[in-house]
């Protein structure tokens, strides 16, 4: 049964005139909702911000980023070096190929939009500030795309990650965007109950959990281990099969955060929120007998344990030649946040039952063939950028932060602090230049 079944309610995008009347409710959301909440809708929120809000969770991120970059640390340098082989936390997984793509945004669909200002369906707000302004002219922009493989919670999945050209100055990343509508990981409180298990510091994190709620505060953090647990059984049954059916292009991929949509006309915050995904016009089916080859086992692979790649080798060899038989469209859907307890903005586990789907534009990726840069096996890159010299895939970093179109949430905060970070380290060991200050 394909994951979907259980949002059957919810899959298929609806007609905009269905969804106005509730995207006109989102325009006092931001006054509605915590805090917290607040904070991350403000403009002028960064991502040095960080988890400003609680600093007790922030305190913990350099010491979180010194445990996971130890791996790094210890491999082997230059770029023939694959981290996914080494035991790092970011590293797992292959990258399938850097694909040359197009985003556009539908004149029509935008125009309808600002012809709601002054009525009682009016959802213009959503124009003034957020993804729909930065693309809201209809033009197309130009895209490099990364699809990569990810075991999460020992399954077989597929990741991409958009860099999108706002302008000749600008540009903005989506990241993250995974085959799963949701993520085990809540909010902050469960984040904490993961660092745990990484740290192995089960008497600190009890502390950080009493300074931050009080003398019952270390009550939590049983509570929040049982959420994580609950959480990623109900994550890993529901999607254990995903793969089965459909191709890295024929599936699903969710933005599973949100980010700021709209201007408030109250003060200098944003509306609403908004989530994104991406929904392929075909949707081919995954190769035949692709778990009956040796190492089909989703069990967490060992160091050694080469067999266990099998999937995702077989998974990239699909990728690389769908994109080299023809054009792949993806249509591009957002829903946007109006009840702030229906539509949670710091519950990373909430798939905003009851906000529908509305179909705004299209992601493209035309036709194009691949090389395997110098260095790793798995840096696929699209000849159109075979002419630039010394280029490699995994020099292209996505940032999960943008000024453009800002992400909220506890678990953005952090990853807009911890990849920048994480990232220069791994480039410099890939480049042979062993350890830099972070």
């Amino acid at each position: 049964m394909y994951r979907d079944a259980s949002l059957a309610l919810n899959t298929q995008a609806v007609p905009l005139e269905a969804a106005l009347a509730q995207w006109a409710a989102g325009v006092t959301y931001g006054s509605r909702v915590g805090a917290t909440e607040q904070g991350y809708l403000s403009l002028n929120y960064t991502a040095e911000d960080g988890g400003g809000v609680d600093e007790s969770f922030r305190a913990m991120w350099p010491e979180y980023l010194d445990v996971l970059s130890e791996p790094l640390r210890k491999m082997p340098k230059g770029r023939d070096i694959d981290d996914h082989q080494h035991g790092t936390a970011f590293g797992k997984g292959i990258s399938m190929g850097l694909v040359e793509a197009s985003v556009q945004l539908d004149p029509d669909v935008i125009s309808r939009i600002a012809k709601t200002k002054g009525g009682p369906t009016d959802a213009s707000f959503l124009l003034q500030h957020g993804l729909l302004s930065a693309l809201g002219d209809g033009k197309p922009r130009k895209v490099i795309a990364r699809f990569s493989h990810s075991p999460v919670l020992q399954q077989h999945l597929s990741r991409m990650a958009l860099k999108i050209e706002v302008d000749s100055n600008r540009h903005m990343d989506l990241v993250m965007a995974e085959v799963t509508p949701n993520m085990p990981i809540e909010d902050r409180d469960v984040m904490k109950a993961d660092f745990a298990f990484r740290l192995a510091h089960f008497s600190k994190l009890r502390a950080a959990y009493s300074g931050t709620y009080g003398a019952g505060g270390g009550l939590k953090f049983p509570r929040n281990v049982l959420r994580l647990y609950r959480n990623s059984q109900e994550y890993k049954k529901r999607d254990n099969e995903a793969t089965k059916l459909y191709s890295v292009l024929g599936d699903n991929f969710y933005v599973q955060v949100p980010y700021q949509a709209g201007l408030s006309p109250f003060k200098a915050v944003a509306a609403s929120a908004m989530k994104i995904r991406f929904v392929p016009e075909v949707r081919p089916p995954s190769p035949p007998g692709i778990f009956s080859c040796k190492g089909n086992s989703t069990d967490f692979p060992g160091l050694s344990d080469l067999d266990w790649w099998c999937v995702p080798k077989l998974m990239m060899k699909q990728f690389l030649e769908d994109v080299a038989k023809g054009p792949t469209k993806f249509h591009l859907e957002v829903q946007v946040a109006s009840d702030p307890v229906e539509h949670p903005l710091n519950n990373a586990y909430s798939m905003w039952e009851g906000a529908p789907w509305v179909r705004v534009g299209m992601l493209s990726i035309p036709q194009q063939e691949f090389f395997r840069t110098d260095g790793t096996e798995y840096d696929h890159v699209s000849t159109r950028w075979k002419h630039v010299s010394g280029f490699y895939g995994k020099d292209v970093f996505y940032s999960p932060w943008n000024e453009i179109v800002k992400p909220v949430s506890d678990i953005m905060a952090f990853r807009a602090w911890m990849y920048p970070r994480y990232d220069r380290l791994r480039v410099a060991l890939f480049q042979g230049r062993g350890r830099v200050e972070i």
